[in-house]
């Protein structure tokens, strides 16, 4: 009996340590990217900011109170004034004039394949040229691909606090970085290529990103790049002013690498692109670029 009881007790104690060794083992990939502060943990801060204030509708076709509708270049985004671009007014969403916003026929394959496709990002120079998903959970993408596959590589995806094909004045996008040169591991995928901003002569020679969402094709230019620990908070996505918003750009913009003229207007837009980075602990590189170039699909009443 007591050797039975022994071996009873041994078993007992195996299966405890295996499911331990289990759960800790699935939450090993999750808790090495969250150091990157792309999991729903690091969204907190903003995402509390967000429900303090209301947000848009994210069910909207565009963005019915987008400044700058139609086919321009956005040198005076601020014109329309109030900080959601409507000037401070209320849309007559009936009105024969006020734009329909229709999907860009070129997103239709995408979206048979995946409806959490919400637009596409191009970077010139580089390998990133990537559809980008939304689900409203930063954990969801870390390690699925487009497909719905399993992948360490995981997607390029939007922030929750954003509202995917909604424009927001801060367009938050994460995307995985495995390449560490300094330990023999050379992997351009995904992000990785963000890296690159880091060097002045590409920050100079690389200032165009093409993000487009499902209603508008669009081009940004790039004013700051720079690297930062988790503590911060460039997820803010939604501001109370227009104050708020210039003192955020200003604030982003006078912590980059390298020098731009770029000067934060009342009513611009922006990007932000997110990777991990590998100076120290929990390091990011953050890319932030402003809206010059807004081309809307807008269909005829």
């Amino acid at each position: 009996m007591p050797s039975r009881n022994k071996k009873l007790k041994t078993k007992i104690i195996y299966a405890i340590l295996s499911s331990l060794a289990v759960l800790a083992f699935s939450l090993i990939p999750a808790a090495v990217f969250s150091s990157c502060g792309i999991s729903s943990g690091q969204s907190q801060w903003s995402s509390d900011y967000v429900r303090s204030r209301g947000s848009q509708d994210p069910d909207a076709p565009g963005n019915p109170r987008e400044p700058n509708a139609g086919n321009k270049n956005v040198d005076e985004p601020g014109e329309n004034g109030g900080a959601d671009g409507s000037g401070g007014e209320n849309p007559d969403f009936t009105s024969p004039d006020f734009p329909v916003y229709e999907i860009n026929p070129r997103f239709n394959d995408y979206l048979n394949i995946n409806p959490d496709i919400v637009g596409n990002i191009i970077i010139p120079g580089t390998h990133i040229d990537f559809p980008v998903v939304y689900n409203g959970d930063n954990d969801y993408y870390l390690k699925r691909g487009i497909y719905g596959e399993e992948t360490k590589y995981g997607a390029i995806f939007m922030d929750m606090t954003n509202h995917g094909a909604v424009l927001a004045r801060n367009t938050v996008i994460h995307g995985h970085n495995f390449n560490e040169p300094d330990k023999g591991i050379f992997d351009y995928g995904m992000f990785a290529d963000i890296e690159k901003y880091k060097s002045e002569e590409f920050f100079g020679a690389n200032k165009t990103i093409i993000f487009n969402n499902l209603y508008s094709d669009m081009e940004w230019e790039v004013f700051s790049v720079y690297v930062t620990s988790e503590d911060d908070y460039y997820i803010m996505t939604n501001f109370d002013s227009e104050n708020d918003y210039v003192d955020f750009a200003e604030l982003i913009k006078s912590k980059s690498m390298f020098d731009s003229d770029y000067e934060p207007r009342a009513g611009d837009y922006m990007i932000t692109l997110h990777t991990c980075s590998y100076e120290f602990r929990h390091a990011h590189t953050l890319v932030h670029a402003r809206l010059v170039k807004k081309t809307d699909n807008i269909s005829e009443r």
